[in-house]
């Protein structure tokens, strides 16, 4: 199954979107997650690429309570950490992205997380999700079925049609376009 052309279709989708549209639907995400998130406990969410929902003052936040744990990809695997300092405990990768320092950010288990928040290049209404095709997420979510998930995404994201699932795809219980 060839999901190459939908990838270029998306990613030409949150191209178009202006910096005052991304900017906007990020701050309403930021919002409703605030709103959503009352006592937070743990909560695996992201680094955000230019493409993405900016979540950093969520994060920020997050890590000012001790409750944030970002992803570092590890060979194959996803694992999340306990970020405590933004500035001081991430480590910029040669894709752009920054991940956790594991000299400076303690591993935590799985199941320590109350919630995941998952990057996508896409959604449809039933949870399925079109990743950049690494399969880091789908790994990790179906060693670790039980965690709550909720994916973010632009509105021009969310796709009308049935996007195509294959064996290993996780579905992410809930979805939020913004």
């Amino acid at each position: 199954m060839n999901k190459t052309p939908l990838r270029h279709f998306f990613r030409a989708k949150i191209k178009n979107l202006s910096k005052n549209e991304k900017a906007l639907a990020s701050e309403r995400a930021r919002k409703t997650l605030f709103e959503t998130i009352s006592s937070p406990s743990l909560i695996g969410s992201f680094s955000p690429l230019s493409t993405e929902i900016d979540l950093y003052p969520f994060n920020h936040f997050l890590a000012q309570q001790k409750c944030l744990a970002l992803p570092k990809c590890e060979k194959e695997t996803l694992c999340y950490y306990r970020v405590i300092n933004l500035e001081q405990d991430l480590e910029k990768t040669k894709e752009g992205l920054f991940e956790p320092n594991p000299l400076r950010c303690a591993k935590v288990h799985p199941l320590e997380l109350s919630l995941v928040l998952v990057p996508a290049l896409s959604f449809d209404s039933k949870g399925t999700r079109l990743g950049h095709g690494g399969g880091f997420f789908d790994r990790f979510l179906n060693k670790n079925p039980r965690i709550q998930t909720l994916g973010l995404i632009f509105k021009v994201q969310m796709s009308k049609k049935d996007l195509p699932k294959e064996p290993h795809d996780h579905v992410i219980k809930k979805v939020l376009a913004f």
